[in-house]
């Protein structure tokens, strides 16, 4: 999975986009064309053109991110818990119990576990418990 690393706000930006309908082809074309201006629309915060830059330097590896997953380079507590609000719609205190060093109490079907495992860099761990699953800072 080494070679589908993304930084954290790469990962916010493909997030964003499929949160607002975008397609994973419709990112990639769009994207490997340079035609990332309208997603400003979006999120004006973001420079959607390191998008373009990503799919125009390695565009299977862009594709494969987009088709098959990424883990972020890099994952800070705040990040976590966005990404998994982003990604899985998932809540601090309705879906898991913040820790000290992590979260707890999360509720994940197989595949969203699967996924979740795939995106945590490797400054996490993943544990299941009896109350869920547990991912903490190593």
């Amino acid at each position: 999975m080494i070679s589908n690393q993304l930084t954290l706000i790469e990962a916010y930006m493909i997030e964003t986009l499929r949160n607002n309908g975008l397609s994973n082809q419709e990112i990639l074309t769009k994207a490997k064309a340079g035609e990332t201006e309208s997603w400003s629309k979006i999120n004006e915060h973001f420079d959607f053109q390191q998008l373009a830059v990503l799919a125009n330097e390695d565009e299977q590896r862009f594709q494969s991110i987009l088709q098959k997953g990424y883990q972020i380079k890099f994952l800070t507590y705040p990040g976590l818990q966005r990404i998994l609000s982003m990604k899985f719609k998932l809540e601090k205190e309705r879906d898991y119990t913040l820790t000290d060093n992590g979260l707890s109490g999360l509720k994940l079907n197989n595949a969203q576990l699967h996924e979740v495992e795939k995106i945590l860099s490797p400054n996490w761990k993943v544990q299941k418990d009896s109350d869920g699953t547990k991912i903490e800072i190593v």
